[in-house]
C-alpha cells in the first residue's frame, strides 16, 4: 500500500516535496520483536535528502509513549538504513485539537524536537480570508 500525504510537511518545519505512506511486510526488529507503528511515511526534501517518518497516534485515555517512539526509531534504522528517521506523534485532545510532535534522539534518550497544535474545523467555517492568510504563511 502506498498513498500520498502532506502529514510530514504539515507537521514539521521541514519542507517535504513528496511523501508517501507505505506498508511494511514485517515490522519485526532484531532483538526487539514486533513493533507497532500506526503509519510510516517516506519523503524527500527539495535538496534530495530522503526521510522516513514513523507515526504514533493516540487518542482518548491513551497517551504517546517514549518506548514506542524508541521502537519506531529502531525499526526505521533497521528497515531504512540509508534514510534519516524523523519520528512523529499525534495526540488527539479535547475540543477537536490535535497536537503533533516531532521527536529526536538526544544522547541516550528521546525528546520533543517540536510541537504544534491544530484545531479541526468544519470546511464551512474556513473563510476566504483564512485561506489567503494560510497561503501567505506557506509561501514564506
Amino acid at each position: 500500500m502506498v498513498k500520498s500525504s502532506r502529514l510530514p510537511s504539515t507537521s514539521l518545519t521541514l519542507p517535504i516535496s513528496n511523501s508517501e505512506s507505505c506498508a511494511l511486510p514485517s515490522r519485526t526488529v532484531s532483538g526487539m520483536g514486533q513493533v507497532e507503528t500506526d503509519e510510516i511515511y517516506v519523503g524527500v526534501d527539495k535538496r534530495g535528502v530522503q526521510y522516513v517518518f514513523p507515526v504514533q497516534a493516540k487518542g482518548g485515555k491513551d497517551n504517546l509513549n517514549v518506548v514506542q517512539v524508541e521502537q519506531d526509531i529502531a525499526m526505521c534504522t533497521e528497515k531504512f538504513p540509508s534514510l534519516i528517521t524523523r519520528p512523529i506523534g499525534a495526540q488527539f485532545m479535547s475540543d477537536d485539537v490535535i497536537a503533533l510532535f516531532e521527536f529526536e534522539r538526544a544522547d541516550e534518550s528521546v525528546g520533543i524536537a517540536s510541537e504544534r497544535h491544530y484545531k479541526l474545523v468544519p470546511p464551512e467555517d474556513v473563510t476566504e480570508d483564512d485561506l489567503h492568510r494560510y497561503r501567505q504563511r506557506t509561501s514564506d
